[in-house]
């Protein structure tokens, strides 16, 4: 562990709507987005992009290992469900996606393909997890 603490995102006792995390982890959470729109906003210099991008990324995935860290082993457990369940659906909004634009010619808007990816991957975790949550 670097900078985050897994105390800091303790899951136990949480409804599924709450993240679990205490002040601690939430305002980790917020210096670390903090610096994405940092980076969006600066000018656009190559090594500064670079280094921002690094700084997000190591925060990212302190804040990610910490957080995996705290569960237990149910918890970990339903974490890779839901990651199985979210790589699936990624594959095949992927081929659906690819055969739509290449169907109606619009092989080069490949920003519908990452929009379509992202929101039906969050989606397949988030109702994976929830439905996980219930059950248990």
């Amino acid at each position: 562990m670097v900078i985050a603490k897994s105390e800091w995102y303790n899951r136990r006792n949480k409804p599924f709507y709450s993240y679990g995390m205490t002040w601690h982890g939430w305002i980790y959470f917020i210096v670390t987005i903090s610096v994405l729109f940092t980076g969006i906003m600066m000018p656009q210099d190559m090594i500064i992009s670079i280094i921002i991008t690094a700084v997000f990324l190591f925060l990212f995935m302190d804040m990610i290992r910490a957080s995996y860290k705290s569960m237990d082993e149910r918890g970990k457990a339903h974490y890779s469900i839901a990651m199985r369940n979210m790589a699936w659906a990624i594959i095949i909004t992927m081929i659906i996606t690819a055969i739509i634009l290449d169907y109606t010619n619009m092989k080069n808007n490949i920003s519908i393909l990452i929009v379509s990816i992202t929101l039906v991957g969050a989606l397949t975790n988030i109702l994976t997890r929830h439905k996980l949550e219930k059950e248990n």
